[in-house]
């Protein structure tokens, strides 16, 4: 387990403030667990193929497997996969959002027949209201467009700050 390199606080105290404090969470566990085995997209394609047509999967030899254990990320290395990872995330989690957005347009279009529903036009654009206790977000379909035109910004701002780290750390 690799410990929190101290110049990821200033990261993680930016999307603690922003609300964002999931997204730090999942940071500070991300870094914590280190980065974990993932099969190859090509053996993963393999496997699949050979479920489909019905062969069992051949067998691998032991000495072949790789290694369980996560490897730890160290250094220079945390900083910059704290930036892919938080941009990464952030663009996944709107994506996610504009799917939502897609399939509630699609159970209400779905159901327009119903009385409540049968003049879907004049219902509005889709929002979806996110309640966490006192607090309440809402998001529509403009704003979710808003800040996925500014991940591009933000992807620059965080290599920018990125680099700026690596470089003023004592080697």
């Amino acid at each position: 387990m690799a410990v929190l390199d101290p110049r990821l606080i200033p990261l993680i105290e930016t999307l603690t403030s922003l609300g964002a404090d999931w997204l730090a969470f999942e940071l500070i566990d991300g870094v914590r667990r280190g980065r974990e085995f993932e099969e190859t997209p090509s053996s993963l394609a393999i496997s699949r193929q050979q479920i489909r047509e019905g062969d069992a999967p051949k067998p691998i030899e032991e000495e072949s497997l790789p290694t369980s254990e996560p490897l730890p990320i160290l250094g220079d290395d945390q900083i910059e996969w704290a930036v892919t990872y938080v941009i990464e995330r952030l663009d996944a989690a709107l994506a996610e959002f504009d799917v939502s957005l897609d399939n509630l347009d699609q159970i209400v279009v779905g159901q327009a027949v119903d009385p409540p529903m049968k003049h879907y036009e004049d219902a509005g654009e889709m929002l979806i209201v996110l309640s966490d206790g006192p607090d309440q977000r809402k998001v529509d379909r403009d704003a979710i467009q808003r800040a996925q035109a500014l991940i591009p910004r933000l992807r620059t701002a965080l290599e920018g700050w990125s680099n700026q780290v690596r470089s003023d750390s004592p080697t």
